[in-house]
């Protein structure tokens, strides 16, 4: 599957965490267009820059944004 970032699979890294474990279950890779997308050798730097921008997607989300307001 490749969808257009990590972001847009879920703003939030548990939720995002937990689709991509999902999809890992029933052999279905994910892919994301702003990743680096290999198919052979290792996931790291992948997975490393999937984390980063989970991690700036959870930051800049408006909902998370207005509970850190309150």
């Amino acid at each position: 599957m490749i969808c257009e970032s990590a972001s847009r699979v879920a703003r939030r890294t548990y939720e995002g965490l937990s689709i991509e474990r999902e999809l890992e279950k029933v052999e279905v890779p994910l892919f994301a267009a702003n990743e680096p997308i290999t198919i052979s050798g290792s996931r790291a730097q992948r997975i490393l820059q999937r984390r980063i921008n989970q991690s700036v997607a959870e930051y800049e989300d408006p909902v998370t944004d207005r509970a850190r307001m309150l």
